[in-house]
C-alpha cells in the first residue's frame, strides 16, 4: 500500500505545477515569459510543493477526517503561498484577492474541523493567532519600523491561521523566523544598494511564507 505522505505530495504537487504558474501569469501578465520558463516554473513549483506537501503529511499524520481538514487547510496554505511568493519576487506585490482567496479556504477547513470535533473552541488559537500576527505588522508599518506594505500585513494575518492549528510554539517561532531569515539579504541589500545608489526593496512574503512552512516541519 502506497504511504499516505506519497499520496498527498503527488497530488499537492500535480495542483501547484498548474495552479501556481497560471495564478502567478495573472499577476504577471506584462512580463514576458517563453513556454520553457513557464514549464521550468511549473516544474519548480510542483517539486517543491511535493516535498513540502509529504513531509507535513508524514510530520502531522491524518488520523480521520478532523486532521485530513486540518492537513487540507496546511495544502492550501503551501500552494497559494508559493504563488504569493513567485508574484513577490517579480513585482513586489502580494494580491488581496489570493491573499483573501486563501484565507476563506482555510477558515471554512477550520470551521469543518472543529465542527467535526465537536471543539468550536478550536478556532481560538488560529484566530487570536491571525490577530496578534496581523496588527503586529500593522503597527510595524504605521511607525515606519519597516518598508513593508499592507499586503505584508494581510499575509502575516494569513500565517496565523495554519500555525494557530500547531499551537504557540509554533505561531512564535512563525513570527520571528521570516526576520532572521530576511536579515542576510537585508543586509546584502544595503550594501549594493550604498554602492550602487539603486535601492530595490526586499519581498518580505517569501520569508513569511518559507517560515510559516518551516514552523510546522519542526513543530507538533
Amino acid at each position: 500500500m502506497t504511504p499516505d505522505f506519497v499520496i498527498t505530495g503527488a497530488v499537492s504537487g500535480a495542483l501547484a505545477a498548474g495552479f501556481v504558474p497560471h495564478t502567478a501569469g495573472v499577476w504577471i501578465a506584462d512580463r514576458p515569459r517563453s513556454p520553457r520558463t513557464q514549464w521550468l516554473g511549473g516544474l519548480l513549483a510542483g517539486g517543491c510543493t511535493t516535498l513540502v506537501a509529504a513531509v507535513l503529511s508524514w510530520r502531522h499524520p491524518p488520523h480521520g477526517s478532523r486532521e485530513m481538514l486540518l492537513l487540507a487547510a496546511w495544502m492550501v496554505f503551501t500552494i497559494v503561498g508559493m504563488s504569493l511568493a513567485w508574484i513577490d519576487v517579480v513585482i513586489q506585490r502580494l494580491p488581496t484577492r489570493l491573499i483573501g482567496g486563501a484565507a476563506a479556504a482555510i477558515a471554512v477547513l477550520l470551521c469543518l474541523a472543529a465542527a467535526l470535533a465537536g471543539q468550536p473552541a478550536q478556532l481560538l488559537t488560529p484566530v487570536l493567532a491571525a490577530t496578534i500576527l496581523g496588527g503586529g505588522y500593522t503597527a510595524l508599518v504605521a511607525v515606519g519600523a519597516s518598508r513593508m506594505g499592507m499586503g505584508d500585513v494581510r499575509l502575516a494575518a494569513l500565517t496565523g491561521l495554519p500555525l494557530g492549528t500547531l499551537g504557540w510554539e509554533a505561531v512564535i517561532l512563525g513570527a520571528a523566523l521570516p526576520f532572521l531569515l530576511a536579515l542576510p539579504f537585508a543586509i546584502v541589500a544595503a550594501t549594493r544598494a550604498r554602492l550602487t545608489g539603486v535601492n530595490k526593496p526586499l519581498p518580505f512574503g517569501p520569508f513569511l511564507i518559507t517560515a510559516t512552512i518551516f514552523a510546522s516541519l519542526v513543530t507538533r
